[in-house]
């Protein structure tokens, strides 16, 4: 007899639950080893399949004959079949490790960082003897291609005649859709031993760099949670298909959506594969995702990001595509495409990739998380068959791309060329908010976007300031020490994607939303919306987020030898910001200090002073004291109102954190019939925050990162 474990869920809706179930749950066998328990999930789930009435065709993942016989199988080595049991870190690393060992001419394996829990982060590189011998040299040539600069026409056709095609499969960003950490294993023991034509044609034609886990803290959070409770059960109500919140893997440590990370680089995940990334720039970018209802490969939904060449993601999108298709089409699998998931944010993994020269993909399958799934038909879908299906549109993915190996990395050498005649400028100021600027400065940097300093005060003809729209270019002064990005780079299309304004959609895509909410607007509260078809984020314009004056120059009008080229040091920029933090004014005479909020560390200086239970205020609309009109958000501390040595401590703090204050005698409204002056009704004070960071179930999981992590 099979116990099954209730879900909370349903524990709350039952008013008591049968003795003998009690006991049989006590009774269970604690003891059972890993191997056991699979194997007996295994059965039930064979049992549960059997009951559909459905066919049931076991997937062989070592039909890829013949194999090199010193290359251990994962099976061998987890002690149960791939995919019938959820695999902890430790046992795919096992078996990484085991299988580039026992392959090494085929295979190459190091690390990239560390995860925020100390997990090793690793990519394992495979391809033919003769590639793994040269690897290094063939990551050059393939830097020298995507940089395009120096290069002549035919050195250029030289090395893209030589260099394989390059091919990045990054699996399980989301720790709950494990089908990719599956995966990982049965994609390198394919690669790494089967001497079958095929797979020998990949790895003489490419070179396949496996992420094997992109989130280890969010799948380990989740799975020992998982495999805990797990019997092989499809039913919603069974305790292992409802994880409680403290252990739902989706996120990283951190509780931060890493899918969601690439322009942020808040987490250090992301920003140690985007180094490894841009140490590489592969031609080709997979990142494996689950679990739809059916499975999804590109081509993509509506909106596409005009930066990645839509022409160019049309071709290859279908051409993987279709190869996809034909190996889910021999084995009889449901598939879909240009459904839901776009291609226009540029924070995405596979969009990000596309920026920068790759056909970047997301694909998802349709299963995993649980042991066991039933789909909306009542027919059961199982992790063996989302590893399945992953496995084999990464091999199928690999193959198109090595029989098209010159043809694709002459594209994307196209593609970053073609960056370099690009037009255009955005110039940055730091006046207003120095840091922010410079962590702009960084994150760009970081990116693999060139920026460069102004070195002498220069004038432009036509500038168009970011704060106002539809506005006409007019002439601009922009001081020394301006940070400016030119679009004419290797980065070019990335730059462009993150730093424009606006960034269009295609027209019919923006008519289609459009006639919806009209629609939508004829519609009472009773009926049904039509849902529109964004999927995610729609706007992220760097200069606006970060709230620096900005001006777009639609011509490259400051020229290269005004210009000095930045740097990172420590993942920083070189040219960094020293803060000038100054009162102005008589602070003998003063009875009001001034702190203008434009900047964040106004803000740490306001809650600094309150925390050390120094009293100041706000103005909640524009205010004129002593003839001066101030904005809303201004501070204000009276000093009236404070002990006698908040001059100092409002002093110090002024100066570390780098912000200006004005010290004022008078606080005498001005000539206006609503110069209110210093006692307006809209001045108030300002209490010390009281901070509570809410856990548990009804609490955003990247609500509790962003509030509860640094």
């Amino acid at each position: 007899m099979t116990w099954l474990t209730i879900s909370r869920g349903l524990r709350h809706k039952l008013r008591r639950v049968s003795v003998g179930l009690g006991i049989g749950l006590l009774a269970t066998n604690t003891a059972f080893a890993q191997t056991d328990l699979a194997e007996s999930a295994s059965a039930q789930i064979a049992n549960s399949v059997k009951k559909t009435g459905v066919r049931d065709g076991q997937y062989d993942f070592y039909d890829r004959i013949p194999y090199r016989s010193g290359v251990p199988k994962p099976d061998a080595l987890l002690g149960y079949p791939l995919g019938s049991w959820h695999t902890t870190y430790r046992d795919q690393e096992r078996a990484v490790l085991s299988i580039t060992g026992a392959a090494p001419d085929r295979t190459r394996v190091w690390e990239y960082g560390k995860s925020v829990e100390g997990r090793p982060l690793r990519i394992v590189a495979v391809s033919s003897p003769q590639n793994i011998a040269r690897l290094d040299e063939i990551r050059t040539a393939n830097l020298r291609l995507a940089d395009g600069r120096n290069l002549s026409a035919s050195e250029a056709e030289r090395l893209v005649k030589s260099t394989p095609a390059i091919i990045w499969v990054n699996h399980c960003i989301h720790g709950s859709e494990t089908a990719s950490f599956e995966t990982a294993m049965a994609t390198l023991y394919t690669l790494a031993a089967s001497e079958s034509p095929a797979i020998v044609d990949i790895l003489d034609n490419a070179v396949i760099l496996l992420n094997p886990v992109f989130n280890p803290d969010g799948h380990e959070r989740f799975v020992v949670s998982f495999n805990a409770f797990a019997t092989g059960s499809a039913e919603s109500w069974a305790f292992e298909n409802e994880t409680p919140w403290s252990m739902q893997g989706r996120f990283n440590h951190n509780r931060f959506d890493m899918n969601r990370d690439k322009i942020a680089q808040s987490q250090p995940e992301t920003r140690q594969e985007t180094r490894e990334f841009l140490r590489w720039l592969p031609h080709v970018f997979v990142d494996q995702h689950g679990q739809p209802e059916t499975y999804f490969f590109p081509p993509n939904a509506q909106a596409t990001n005009p930066h990645v060449d839509r022409v160019r993601m049309e071709k290859w999108t279908a051409t993987f595509g279709k190869a996809n298709g034909t190996a889910f089409d021999k084995n009889g699998w449901p598939y879909v495409n240009r459904e839901t998931y776009d291609l226009f944010y540029p924070g995405y993994l596979d969009s990000f990739s596309s920026l920068c020269g790759a056909i970047g993909m997301t694909y998802e399958t349709d299963g995993g998380g649980n042991l066991v799934t039933k789909k909306n038909d009542g027919t059961l879908t199982t992790l063996r068959d989302a590893v399945a299906h992953h496995f084999e549109a990464a091999i199928a993915t690999a193959q198109s791309a090595a029989s098209n190996r010159q043809a694709l990395v002459r594209d994307f050498v196209a593609f970053r060329r073609s960056a370099l005649s690009q037009t255009g400028q955005v110039v940055f100021l730091s006046a207003r908010d120095p840091e922010r600027a410079e962590e702009m400065t960084g994150l760009l940097l970081r990116l693999g976007i060139e920026v460069k300093t102004l070195t002498a005060p220069l004038k432009t003809a036509s500038a168009r300031p970011y704060e106002s729209t539809g506005e006409k270019p007019t002439p601009r002064m922009f001081p020394a020490g301006s940070l400016v990005v030119d679009y004419a780079q290797p980065q070019g299309h990335l730059a462009r994607a993150l730093l424009e304004r606006d960034t269009a959609m295609e027209p019919e895509f923006v008519k289609a939303q459009m006639a919806k909410r009209k629609t939508n607007e004829k519609r009472n509260e009773n009926e049904p919306s039509e849902e529109y078809e964004f999927y995610d984020t729609t706007a992220w314009s760097l200069p606006l987020i970060y709230g620096l004056e900005a001006f777009a120059l639609d011509k490259s009008l400051i020229p290269g030898a005004n210009l000095r080229p930045l740097s990172i040091v420590a993942e920083e920029a070189t040219a960094s910001v020293e803060r000038t933090g100054a009162i102005s004014g008589d602070v003998k005479t003063a009875s009001v200090f001034v702190i203008p909020f434009t900047t964040d560390t106004a803000a740490m200086l306001a809650i600094r002073f309150l925390q050390d239970e120094y009293r100041l205020s706000v103005a909640t609309k524009p205010v004129t004291v002593n003839a001066k009109k101030y904005n809303a958000g201004t501070f204000f501390i009276r000093m009236s109102r404070n002990p006698g040595n908040a001059t100092a401590k409002m002093e110090s703090l002024a100066r570390s954190l780098g912000v200006s204050v004005e010290a004022i005698p008078a606080t005498f409204g001005g000539g206006g019939a609503n110069d209110a002056g210093l006692g307006s009704q809209n001045i108030v004070p300002v209490t010390a925050p009281r901070i509570a960071v809410a856990a548990g179930d009804g609490v955003s999981q990247t609500g509790y990162g962003g509030a509860a992590c640094p």
